[in-house]
């Protein structure tokens, strides 16, 4: 048996966190690199208890901590021999060839950090660009936009804790929908009132603007990519920015500003499933909110104009979703409440 956990992963044995329990019960976390364990008889009894519960009593075991070049302990690899009349610990080549592996994925988990800690600093940007409204609605989008993926998870039939990294990968990407504002004028913006035709094409410029944000291939990256780019595409492929491409123009904010949008955009099951699934958190909210050139929508027009664009501009699907899980969509909103909100019909 061979596996690792990271900080914010569960490594489970019998329903229960292997690698949490090492964590905090045993400190093996601080001390793995240099005393692995090797056997049942070296934990504390309930540690023993546990691993008895994991069936693989009477395994030789080896715990080695995963470290950044800072020293940062980023997770556990954990190996177990299957379980034998003889005791066989690892030799010192075998214990070798796991702090070797360890080393190799301690290298990818510290580059998926960086990656991570990146993505955040630009989604605090947009955030405190304007703290009142974008901040909170960036919040909502993404839990929202979490809640419809738990409900597609659970209709598959999938396991919610095989899918912790996806839901996670989401819940980032989510936040990161409206980056590209970043790059066009508080003009437009913060404007109190409807926007012009040539304003409102600046305007859908900033889906390219905010998927030139994230050119690498790391999954966060393709993720917060694909939803910064398509999360204003349709189901009927009536939306935008479709299939533009960006490719060199990383950085370039005044090529893609310029750049000419195609006419159409993707539609059904082409545009990126977590772009569809903010897509309908994002006009949800909108419709919803305050904003400088509207009022806040009363949720039975809402919810009735959510209904009429299934279908048309959202995932038929997605939106059944959504409605099942409407009451726990509204108490995830509430967690990140507007200053101002009025709703009038």
């Amino acid at each position: 048996m061979l596996a690792y956990a990271t900080q914010t992963d569960e490594l489970k044995f019998a329903g229960k966190s292997f690698i949490g329990y090492i964590a905090s019960h045993t400190g093996m976390l601080a001390q793995a690199v240099e005393q692995p364990i090797f056997s049942v008889e070296k934990l504390t009894p309930a540690h023993g208890s546990f691993m008895e519960a994991a069936g693989i009593v009477g395994a030789s075991s080896a715990a080695i901590a995963m470290k950044s070049g800072s020293g940062e302990i980023l997770g556990v690899l954990f190996a177990a021999r299957k379980p034998t009349a003889t005791y066989a610990a690892f030799t010192e080549q075998e214990l070798g060839d796991l702090r070797h592996v360890a080393s190799l994925i301690s290298v990818s988990l510290e580059q998926r950090v960086m990656n991570e800690n990146i993505l955040w600093r630009l989604v605090h940007l947009v955030e405190m660009r304007d703290p009142s409204e974008t901040g909170a609605h960036v919040k909502r989008v993404s839990a929202t936009a979490v809640e419809i993926f738990d409900g597609w998870v659970q209709r598959r039939g999938m396991r919610a804790e095989d899918c912790q990294f996806l839901r996670n990968t989401l819940r980032v990407a989510a936040r990161a929908h409206d980056v590209g504002k970043n790059g066009i004028s508080d003009l437009i913006l913060k404007k109190p009132a409807k926007l012009t035709q040539e304003e409102y094409d600046t305007m859908k410029h900033h889906t390219v603007l905010g998927a030139a944000h994230f050119p690498g291939s790391a999954s966060h990256d393709e993720a917060a990519r694909e939803v910064a780019m398509h999360h204003h595409e349709r189901w009927d492929g009536c939306g935008y920015p479709g299939a533009a491409s960006i490719e060199n123009m990383s950085g370039d904010t005044q090529r893609l500003l310029n750049m000419k949008l195609p006419s159409t955009g993707i539609a059904g099951d082409d545009i990126p499933l977590f772009a569809r699934m903010v897509a309908i958190a994002d006009v949800f909210d909108a419709l919803s909110s305050h904003r400088a050139y509207k009022e806040a929508w009363v949720p039975e027009r809402v919810e009735q104009e959510m209904r009429n664009e299934s279908g048309k501009a959202f995932d038929p699907e997605l939106i059944d979703i959504f409605f099942e899980r409407l009451d726990r969509i509204r108490a995830a909103r509430a967690r990140y409440p507007e200053q101002i909100a009025t709703p009038r019909s």
